[in-house]
């Protein structure tokens, strides 16, 4: 059991070319025959049942948001997958192990396809990832958050032709007319206003001609995130930044999407939509039970959390499968009515009911009770994008 489950580290991304001729040399799985069917449809080109998703947002070629995971694991597989210590986890927050697996996802949010999971050592920062050794198609945009800024990456993409969209980080050079920029100087004063410069970025102007977009949040956003910066600092046992602690007033982005592209509104409308891989690593978790385990072997647990991984993705093709065309559709749900649909995979799988007929069964089961409905308030990400571009052309 250690020999297979040390083997499957080296695998990378958990449906990689390794693991497929792994699953080869052994005379295939059922699994294999399934993913058959599936890519013999829609997901040929990783789209859904009914194209593309987000109509507005095809001028990109993808939508690429990206972030990691940590899953922790019992110590005794630390000499496998290194952790980064010893504290518990807190709302929001994974604990900090000896022992730790971390995923990384890159997720298109126009076409709904995965690049990952890659599985990596808890330790390790994102930027490690070996998705980070897959160049990006031109004229897609990148989105992250801010533990994925670093000034070379930026230039990198950029020169591929890739467009970036990030909060700004408290501390980076900005330069102005070729004049050194006195960010808080120029910020506008009252809630709600905005401002929008070119600036070059970092002390050598790595990366130049880049949007700067500015709004001034009301006292209460700020204070919520001055909070969340004073837990950060104390978990942390560092002092508050005060430019970080004052930037708290400002929504700040940074982006090289050329503004005929994308408005002032489009520009935050798109950078909220970051939270979508945020929300699926929490279904994957908290629905799907990946940092969850029956055994107390530790090569057994192992073993149970990349089996875990494999389904989530295998839900996430049905996902794409029955309802991507519907950019409103509850993500939670679904995945609620598809794991209620495993017993006819699995009679699928083994043979007791045709594998096709079974995977349409499944889509079927879907319907189309799952789309989010239009709110008077607090409109969520896909009906705000909508409206920002219907909006924009009026």
């Amino acid at each position: 059991m250690e020999a297979a489950a040390s083997r499957s580290q080296c695998l990378g991304p958990l449906c990689g070319e390794s693991g497929c001729a792994d699953r080869q040399a052994n005379g295939g799985l059922p699994l294999d025959r399934a993913h058959g069917h599936l890519a013999a449809g829609p997901l040929a080109t990783g789209r859904g049942a009914g194209g593309v998703r987000h109509d507005p947002l095809q001028q990109f070629s993808a939508v690429f948001l990206e972030d990691g995971s940590t899953i922790s694991l019992p110590s005794a597989l630390q000499s496998v997958w290194k952790g980064c210590g010893g504290s518990a986890s807190s709302p929001g927050k994974d604990a900090k192990t000896p022992a730790a697996l971390k995923i990384t996802l890159r997720w298109d949010l126009l076409h709904g396809q995965l690049h990952g999971p890659y599985a990596q050592e808890g330790r390790r920062h994102e930027l490690t990832s070996l998705l980070h050794a897959q160049q990006m198609p031109v004229g897609s945009v990148w989105i992250a958050d801010l533990g994925y800024w670093t000034l070379k990456w930026l230039h990198k993409i950029s020169k591929q032709g890739v467009f970036f969209l990030m909060r700004y980080k408290a501390g980076i050079v900005l330069w102005l007319n070729n004049e050194r920029l006195d960010l808080l100087t120029v910020l506008p004063q009252v809630v709600g206003e905005r401002l929008e410069l070119v600036v070059d970025l970092g002390a050598s102007k790595p990366v130049k001609g880049v949007r700067l977009l500015a709004e001034r949040v009301p006292a209460q956003v700020a204070s919520q995130r001055q909070a969340r910066i004073q837990h950060y600092a104390s978990e942390h046992g560092k002092p508050v930044n005060p430019l970080v602690w004052e930037l708290a007033n400002w929504t700040l982005i940074v982006t090289n999407v050329p503004v005929a592209m994308l408005s002032f509104e489009q520009v935050l409308a798109l950078l909220r939509a970051r939270w979508h891989i945020e929300l699926l690593f929490k279904l994957w978790k908290e629905h799907g039970l990946l940092d969850q385990w029956n055994s107390s072997k530790p090569w057994h647990i192992l073993c149970e959390v990349k089996a875990s991984l494999v389904a989530l993705v295998v839900q996430h093709w049905f996902v794409l499968l029955s309802c991507w065309d519907d950019p409103h559709h509850s993500l939670s749900g679904v995945a609620e009515v598809l794991r209620e649909q495993v017993p006819t995979l699995v009679h699928g799988l083994s043979g007791h009911l045709p594998l096709g007929r079974a995977i349409r069964l499944i889509v079927q089961s879907v319907g189309g009770g799952w789309s989010i409905p239009k709110r008077t308030t607090r409109l969520s990400t896909s009906h705000r994008l909508l409206s920002t571009w219907e909006s924009g052309l009026t």
